[in-house]
Formats: C-alpha cells, sequence, structure tokens
C-alpha cells in the first residue's frame, strides 16, 4: 500500500495475507484501507475462516468476529460484511462512508459482465495488467447470453489490447484491437492497432492497416510516434547519466553533463537557423 495510514488499534506481530497474495495486512484499519480501494477487485470470499482467526487471535477483536459470523451463517451480503468492518474500525469519516457505501451498493447491482469488466479496469489502472486480463476473459464467458450492447464488448477488447501493448506482447494486442475496432470504428483505436504493428515492425500489416486511411493522418502518427521514441531515448539517456553520479563515478558524470549541455546548445543553435 502507498501513502501514509494511521494505525489506531491494535497492531498484529505478523500480517494477515490478503486474498492475492501480494500483500500483508497488520491492523484493522489496514484492512479497511485495502477494502476502501480495493472493492472493485474483492469478493465474498475475502472473509474467509482465516481472516476471522487473524480478527480474533492475533487483533483480539472478538466483538467483531462475532458479528462477522453471524452475518456468514446467515448468508448476508458481501456488502453487509463489507460496512461491519468498516463502520467498527470507525477510521474513515461520516461522509467517506457514506461516498464508499453508494459505490458500493452501485457496484452490486451491476450485471456479472458489467463487475468484471470494472475489475479489471481498476486492475489496468493500477497496472495489473495479467489480473485485468483474467477478469476481461471472465466478462467474456458471459457475453453469449449477455444483454450488453456491442460497444461494451468492444471496450473490453479494446482494454485487453492494451494491457498486452503494456506486456509487450505485439500480436496478442493487435488481436484484440482488430476486434475493438470492428465493433466501435474508433480512429483511436486504429491509431493504437496501427501503433502495434509499428513497434513491432511488422511492416507488411502495418502498410494493410493503414490503406483504410489518408496519407496524411498516418504520416501524422508516425511523426507523433518518432517525437515520442525520441523523448524516451532522451529520458534513458539523462537517467545513466544520473546513476553514473550515484554510483560514485563523479568524473564521468561530470563529462557526461558537459557534453550533453553542449549537444543542446547546438540543437538550440540549429533550430535557430
Amino acid at each position: 500500500m502507498s501513502g501514509l495510514l494511521v494505525t489506531i488499534g491494535k497492531r498484529g506481530s505478523f500480517g494477515y495475507i490478503a486474498q492475492e497474495g501480494e500483500i500483508e495486512l497488520f491492523s484493522l484499519e489496514e484492512i479497511c484501507y485495502y477494502l476502501y480501494h480495493n472493492i472493485y477487485r474483492i469478493t465474498k470470499d475475502f472473509f474467509h475462516t482465516e481472516l476471522l482467526l487473524y480478527l480474533k487471535e492475533e487483533l483480539q477483536l472478538e466483538k467483531l468476529v462475532g458479528q462477522l459470523d453471524e452475518l456468514l451463517k446467515t448468508e448476508a451480503p458481501f456488502e453487509d460484511l463489507v460496512m461491519t468492518i468498516m463502520r467498527y474500525a470507525n477510521y474513515y469519516d461520516t461522509e467517506e462512508l457514506e461516498t464508499f457505501q453508494e459505490k458500493l451498493f452501485r457496484f452490486r447491482n451491476l450485471s456479472k459482465e458489467e463487475k468484471r469488466k470494472l475489475m479489471g479496469d481498476n486492475c489496468l489502472q493500477e497496472e495489473k495488467e495479467k489480473e485485468a486480463i483474467f477478469h476481461y476473459n471472465k466478462a467474456l464467458n458471459y457475453q453469449k447470453n449477455s444483454s450488453m450492447n456491442k460497444e461494451f464488448w468492444g471496450k473490453i477488447y479494446h482494454n485487453m489490447g492494451v494491457c498486452y501493448i503494456h506486456m509487450l506482447f505485439y500480436e496478442e494486442a493487435a488481436k484484440h484491437l482488430e476486434k475493438a475496432y470492428q465493433i466501435l470504428q474508433s480512429e483511436a483505436v486504429a491509431k493504437e492497432l496501427l501503433f502495434v504493428w509499428y513497434l513491432s515492425g511488422k511492416e507488411e500489416k502495418y502498410q494493410n492497416c493503414a490503406k483504410g486511411f489518408a496519407q496524411e493522418t498516418w504520416e501524422a502518427w508516425e511523426k507523433e510516434w518518432e517525437e515520442k521514441k525520441e523523448e524516451e531515448q532522451a529520458l534513458e539517456e539523462i537517467t545513466e547519466i544520473l546513476n553514473s553520479y550515484q554510483e560514485g563515478d563523479v568524473g564521468q558524470y561530470r563529462d557526461r553533463v558537459k557534453n550533453k549541455i553542449e549537444q543542446w546548445k547546438q540543437e538550440y543553435r540549429n533550430n535557430m537557423l
């Protein structure tokens, strides 16, 4: 977790491993914070026996465990379990809890496929691409009998393509972006598809894809991509120079800084001609 988190209650001598196995939670406040910021990724399975044991034995929250146990026995909705913990901890103020509860209940009223898409979108936003793809695929399993419109599925294919771009799996990215473009007919999606072929060096596929657009359009896109590539290369070079200083090679650092400044001066002079 990121950010400052103040723990008021008891802190465990060891942490509770969250469902995804990526993080340890040492207190009730940390559990609340985790629920608050990951609510679209958590299911009722979060409230299993191990959590109740941790709350009871490590954090000594017998009263809370009794409330949760009773809710589980009566098969209470997931939202009731979440709000019971949130209210018991008293970590968030009334306004924050009301906003959170509204979000929680809106999520409850979504269809299965909408929930999965939202979970995938949340993971993608957090740069958890593999987990996002898992949820998107789960959503696609409902496609055959779903009442959702084509645009909904087009957005899922698009977001899966974005995930694969981030993972550098360009063939998979192109496959999903092509499906997205067939549905959405969006120039923005087409641009991303061309970009995938551009990055992967698949010249034939790039040219075939580019035929559907005016030459000046994709040439302008190419220019934009080249500028981005140059910016990324420049950033990498600056990072390397800074690393030489951090590694203690002050002489090399000074020489490289001097050379870089001279290069920038010359580029400026050239641009002024």
